[in-house]
């Protein structure tokens, strides 16, 4: 078995990810324990709350890394107009969560005591998630004030989230092979089609 000396502090952290992360994959978060995670690495569960405060630590820290992957699988294609860089994130948004399902699920699967706040650098990777959508919808609509925006992005999200998980289900119901793309082209379709016909609460001149 390793020693603490072995490594350095962020090492082990990284080991840490890497072990919970491989357990996630292979047994889902049942699997996921302390002593499961310090086994795999060689070091006592105690050796893990050196460098994570609980559990719920770690797993704020394994969705840090998966919003990261995330976004950086997000990228807009800025050579595209705007309703096409939106449509090309929904199906990316899709497709991340079919290539790394267990990781994506831990999302929004769990779910921490009350008393432990969600870390900064969380909140900042959730924000930068939106915030891709929100530049394109006000590209889209002009008139949209703030608030219009940050509310349709969050509805536009909620519809592909929907997606991602009846796709992971096989509950589309539709009897093709690209089934989830039909269903997000149309989704993303209609609703640009009806943001685009939204006022503005300040203004309703036409741009």
């Amino acid at each position: 078995m390793a020693r603490r000396n072995d490594h350095s502090r962020d090492e082990i952290k990284a080991l840490a990810l890497d072990a919970a992360e491989a357990l996630l994959i292979e047994e889902g978060v049942a699997g996921v324990s302390a002593r499961k995670v310090a086994t795999r690495i060689g070091y006592t569960a105690g050796s893990l709350y050196q460098v994570f405060a609980n559990l719920d630590d770690l797993y704020w820290q394994i969705n840090l890394r998966t919003l990261k992957r995330l976004n950086s699988a997000l990228l807009p294609r800025q050579s595209l107009g705007a309703a096409e860089q939106l449509a090309g994130l929904a199906s990316d948004y899709v497709m991340f969560a079919k290539q790394h399902h267990a990781l994506w699920s831990l999302l929004f699967e769990h779910r921490s005591a009350s008393s432990c706040s969600m870390p900064e650098a969380l909140s900042q990777q959730i924000e930068h998630l939106f915030q891709e959508i929100e530049v394109l919808l006000a590209r889209l609509n002009p008139r949209a004030d703030s608030e219009q925006v940050r509310c349709a992005a969050r509805a536009v999200w909620g519809g592909v989230h929907g997606v991602a998980v009846l796709t992971l289900r096989d509950k589309l119901f539709l009897q093709q092979t690209t089934a989830e793309q039909a269903i997000l082209a149309s989704l993303i379709e209609n609703f640009i089609n009806g943001w685009q016909q939204e006022s503005g609460h300040a203004s309703t001149a036409a741009y």
